[in-house]
Formats: C-alpha cells, sequence, structure tokens
C-alpha cells in the first residue's frame, strides 16, 4: 500500500478534473485569478518529482522536512515523498522560532525542501539541522548552494511506480503544536493515513464532487485523497487569526467551496462579518473547526450564516484522529444549556469504525 497511489486512481477516474487550485494575483477589478493543476497534471507532477529526488540520492525511509508555502507544488512534492518512501516531516511553523528549531533537532531529518527564508534558518541555525544531507530550494533557481527541485523536475519522466509499504512503516512525521507544553512528533504509517482518509469520507458523505478549501494546509492531502478539489485560501495558516474574511468569502464563492476546515480563529472573524453584512454562504455544507475550542457562540453565528451546513467540532489528539465528532446544530439544540451548567463540552458520537472506553481519572500512567 502507498497513501500516493489514491491520487493515481483519480487520474484514471477524473484525468481532467481540477485538483489543486491556488490564487495567483487579482484583475483590474480586484477579482482573484486562478491556475489549477487537473488530477492527471497532479499526478505527472508528483511523479516527475519523486524521479528527480531519486535521481538525487534519496532513499526509503529518509526523513525529509518540508518547509514551503501552500501552492500548487506542496501537496505534488508531499505525494511524491509518499511514492518513494520517504518520511515527510510537517512541522507548523506558527509554534515559534525556539520550538520549531526543537523539533527539526528532535525528529533529525536527513533531507531539506524548503523556501529559501528556510535555507538562510538552517544556516543561521546550523546545529539544529546537523542530521540534514540533503538540501533542496523550492523555487525556480538554485539558493546558497542548494540546487532547484523545481528545475530538476522539470527534465523528468511523467511516469513513476510507487515504493510498496508495509501497513505498520513509518510514513510520516506530524508535529502537535505544542500549545499545552513541547511539540510531539507524531508517527503517521500509510495505513493510518488511508483508513483515516475513509473514515472522514464516510463521517462527511464527501465525494470527488465536494470542493475543498482547507485552512490548515495538511487537510488537502486528505480532501485529494477522496477525488475532491482542493482550493488553496489567500492566507498564512501560520497565522489564522489574520486570515481576511473578505478573501475567504471570495474563494468560497468563486470555486463554490461545500467543505471547508481549520482553526475556529480562521472562521470567527468570517462568521462575524458575514453577519454584519447580512452575507450568506449557500454553498458551504461542512464546516469542520479543531485545534481549539469552539465557543457557543460561533455555532450560533454560524446558524444564520450557513443556510444549507452546518459546523462540526471533531474530537481527538494528533495521535488518533478523529475519535469523535459534534455537530453544531445538535450542540445548540441539546448540549448548550448543560455546558453552561457547566456540565463540560459535547464531544458528539464516536466515529463508525472508533471503539471507545472511559476510564476513571487517575494521576497513574
Amino acid at each position: 500500500m502507498n497513501v500516493a497511489d489514491q491520487i493515481t486512481q483519480t487520474a484514471l477516474k477524473f484525468p481532467y478534473k481540477r485538483a489543486v487550485v491556488a490564487t495567483s494575483g487579482k484583475d483590474a477589478f480586484g477579482n482573484y485569478r486562478y491556475v489549477h493543476y487537473t488530477f492527471i497534471e497532479l499526478e505527472k507532477k508528483i511523479n516527475q518529482f519523486a524521479n528527480a529526488l531519486k535521481d538525487s540520492g534519496m532513499n526509503k525511509g529518509d526523513k525529509t522536512l518540508l518547509f514551503i508555502r501552500p501552492c500548487l507544488d506542496f501537496s505534488a512534492l508531499a505525494f511524491a515523498l509518499f511514492k518513494i518512501g520517504a518520511v515527510p516531516v510537517f512541522i507548523d511553523p506558527g509554534m515559534g522560532r525556539k520550538k520549531f528549531l526543537e523539533a527539526v533537532k528532535n525528529c533529525s531529518p536527513r533531507v531539506l525542501i524548503g523556501i529559501p527564508k528556510a535555507l538562510v534558518l538552517k544556516r543561521i541555525f546550523s546545529k539544529y539541522f546537523s542530521s540534514v544531507k540533503f538540501v533542496f530550494n523550492y523555487g525556480k533557481r538554485g539558493f546558497l548552494g542548494a540546487p532547484s527541485i523545481v528545475s530538476l523536475s522539470n527534465e523528468q519522466s511523467f511516469e513513476a511506480a510507487s515504493e510498496s509499504m508495509a501497513p505498520n512503516e513509518l510514513g510520516a512525521v506530524l508535529f502537535t503544536s505544542g500549545g499545552t507544553g513541547r511539540p510531539k512528533g507524531v508517527v503517521y504509517t500509510h495505513e493510518i493515513f488511508i483508513a483515516q482518509t475513509r473514515s472522514l469520507q464516510e463521517e462527511f458523505n464527501l465525494n470527488e464532487n465536494d470542493v475543498d478549501a482547507p485552512g490548515f494546509p495538511l487537510f488537502a492531502l486528505f480532501t485529494l485523497s477522496m477525488g475532491m478539489t482542493s482550493c488553496i485560501p489567500d492566507m498564512d495558516p501560520s497565522n489564522p487569526a489574520k486570515a481576511d474574511p473578505k478573501a475567504l468569502i471570495q474563494i468560497i464563492k468563486d470555486q463554490s467551496v461545500t467543505f471547508a476546515a481549520g482553526s475556529p480563529a480562521i472562521w470567527q472573524n468570517l462568521a462575524l462579518y458575514c453577519f454584519e453584512n447580512k452575507m450568506t454562504l449557500p454553498t458551504l455544507k461542512y464546516l469542520v473547526m479543531f485545534g481549539a475550542p469552539v465557543s457557543l457562540e460561533l455555532h450560533k453565528l454560524f446558524k444564520k450564516v450557513l443556510p444549507n451546513g452546518d459546523t462540526f467540532t471533531p474530537y481527538g489528539a494528533t495521535e488518533s484522529l478523529p475519535v469523535s465528532n459534534a455537530k453544531g446544530s445538535v450542540i445548540l439544540e441539546r448540549f448548550a444549556e448543560k455546558t453552561l451548567e457547566g456540565a463540560g463540552v459535547y464531544i458528539g458520537r464516536p466515529l463508525k469504525e472508533v471503539d471507545v472506553k472511559i476510564i476513571q481519572s487517575t494521576e497513574r500512567p
């Protein structure tokens, strides 16, 4: 099994369907211009990156720090690493420089693929990157002696075979945000990733006709694996509270987005803006919020903003996602009063394939 095979299968079924959509500036009227990869174009780009990385000396199992901004190639590079059996490492830059550097040191990546800013960071704080043996610049040209992964890939074949991965083999490392302490590197196998994709698809009844706007960039890896179109919001994911609600509204309306996910900090400003300007988002069916507490007020605001949709708050730690899922309308109708009385927060029902055991609170391991 290999996560990248899910893209290959979708490319065979829907080759000319849009896979990844990104903004590319604005026209004279202030409207976004868009660029995109179809699924067959995404598959070809994945294969070109995979061939370039293998030709450069990368091996199965190489931990690879992927440090580029959300763009058309973000998912292509992530799936290329999956395809060759390398292990992408995802660290949230929003956790702050000190925690970020400690996370890099702790996971000991062998490869760095990054924007010029990341390469400068490596040079200044070299002791934290001592394990890195291969460095690639994400740009049209090389930088600080690192070759351009874009240029290297352009001359490569559009065909590449996926590395066969055992179910329990390391597939990726995702670092927690560190909001409750030291950031932890969480192990993901290819089996876990595929199971999570299936579980999310069943829970929200998603299919290839749905369109995603991932406020949390890694969510695009799940939705693309489902055959959905993923539209990258024009925002800085490391600073979600500063996301421009007008920009989000334009993308949701332009691209008929049906599914959006991310921190409630992103959607708080969006809900307020829509409410104050008497706007609704009729295409948006599922608004999934996680990573921080979601207030009852936010659920109430979106009840007015989403005439054909609802809010959802999945529950679980990075190590085990999702355990359960709560629907905003159910929270407001049945559990809001209990929460206000101090009974706690309703975290929903366990997902279909999840078994839950509740134990007594204890200080013991």
